[in-house]
């Protein structure tokens, strides 16, 4: 007679063969955090003005005539876009919503730079990064600009924020972060800077997006998703995201389009999706 799969008998072969496999499988893959971590400490560690890869990176860029290699690279980060398109998403999206008596916070604030553009403007701004060897980088850069009293570090052990930060912030960014990181690892992050804001208070969330031009050319040049490229989304997943947190919509970037190519100018905007979203009240 054939067992029944749910008899005590057959219940318990099946609890052997789990224990059995779970000793003889080895999962080799790191976590999205664990493989981000180590490659942003060795960047960080390895990232140099005079450093051939920076600069074979900074020269894909398109930057405005007469701009030299020394002109641009001031902070970490330098050679991933053009300085105007970073100021424009700061005018547009950060600066108009904090004061000097903003308590603010960065999600993967790397080598400080947008982080010593932001902290002249607030009181106090807490950088958040997964790379202890970033946020050495960071504490530097900001402490070089006269920053260092308006600046507090946190090294994240995984993709959580402390809990002694709940209902703390004003404002949190997480801006060139979240295209490194897996869609568990996002979710992971939405819920806890829900739980880190003020009631009233907003984000910046910043994706890679597979919906605009430059966006699907750079996904179609990936064979796989890893985390020194991208991991690309659409507008409707991250509004699902932004929904399902608990968060209202304020505002999101847009498409100026011609013949079906984005016009902005502005790397970011043509290329990625930028949210701001605002903890109800």
């Amino acid at each position: 007679m054939e067992q029944d799969s749910q008899s005590p008998a057959s219940t318990t072969t099946l609890q052997m063969l789990v224990q059995q496999l779970s000793t003889a499988v080895t999962y080799a893959e790191p976590t999205n955090v664990d493989t981000n971590r180590k490659l942003w400490n060795n960047y960080a560690k390895d990232w140099g003005t005079d450093v051939d890869w920076v600069k074979k990176m900074t020269s894909n860029l398109q930057l405005p005539e007469g701009t030299t290699m020394e002109d641009q690279l001031e902070f970490l980060g330098d050679e991933w876009s053009d300085k105007q398109s970073v100021v424009t998403v700061l005018d547009d999206y950060i600066f108009p919503h904090i004061t000097e008596d903003s308590i603010i916070a960065e999600i993967g604030s790397g080598g400080g730079r947008i982080a010593c553009k932001v902290a002249p403007r607030v009181k106090e701004l807490t950088c958040f990064d997964i790379s202890d060897e970033m946020l050495k980088k960071a504490r530097k850069s900001l402490a070089a600009r006269g920053l260092a009293d308006k600046s507090k570090f946190a090294l994240l052990p995984d993709s959580r924020l402390p809990p002694q930060y709940s209902s703390h912030f004003d404002f949190i960014y997480v801006f060139d972060c979240f295209p490194h990181v897996d869609l568990h690892t996002q979710w992971k992050y939405y819920k806890d800077i829900k739980r880190a804001l003020k009631p009233g208070g907003k984000a910046l969330i910043h994706t890679a997006s597979l919906e605009t031009e430059q966006g699907w050319a750079r996904f179609e040049k990936q064979e796989k998703y890893t985390v020194g490229g991208f991991y690309f989304m659409v507008p409707s997943e991250v509004r699902t995201l932004i929904k399902r947190a608990g968060f209202t919509l304020l505002k999101e970037s847009t498409e100026v389009t011609e013949n079906g190519k984005k016009q902005t100018g502005n790397l970011y905007y043509d290329r990625d999706y930028l949210a701001l979203v605002e903890n109800p009240k």
